[in-house]
């Protein structure tokens, strides 16, 4: 429980610093758009790596425990060019913080990289994204 508490606090830690970048430093999105994918293919990933596991212990608990992570990630990946990128993504990455520590040791740790991923693009997100009509 030690060791999850010290992941996640270092998490939060490295989010809250880099949260904290000026606006001039920040680049212009991709580096935000591509770190957006691999939080949902670290949550994927992990969902692959404990599907098994977690059907034989909680049967169609499965979906939820693991289905909703991934669902919760896709939703910045799909907002990633409008202006509310950088709030969907540090929106998303509470969400699934909040449910790794819910899940716990059982499962949560899968979730971390994600997690810390998500806040680094919600870091990196330009505070005012113009929009574009493309």
């Amino acid at each position: 429980m030690d060791a999850l508490i010290a992941v996640v606090v270092v998490a939060v830690l490295i989010a809250v610093c880099l949260a904290l970048v000026p606006a001039a430093r920040r680049s212009e999105g991709p580096t935000a758009d591509v770190l957006r994918w691999v939080a949902l293919a670290l949550a994927v990933l992990g969902a692959a790596l404990l599907a098994r596991d977690v059907w034989a212990d909680a049967g169609t608990f499965v979906v939820a425990a693991l289905g909703l992570p991934v669902v919760v990630l896709l939703v910045p990946v799909l907002l990633a060019r409008s202006r509310w990128a950088g709030l969907a993504s540090t929106a998303a990455a509470t969400v699934v913080l909040a449910w790794a520590l819910v899940w716990g040791l059982g499962g949560g740790l899968v979730l971390l990289p994600a997690v810390v991923a998500e806040f680094v693009a919600a870091a990196l997100t330009p505070r005012h994204r113009a929009l574009t009509g493309s």
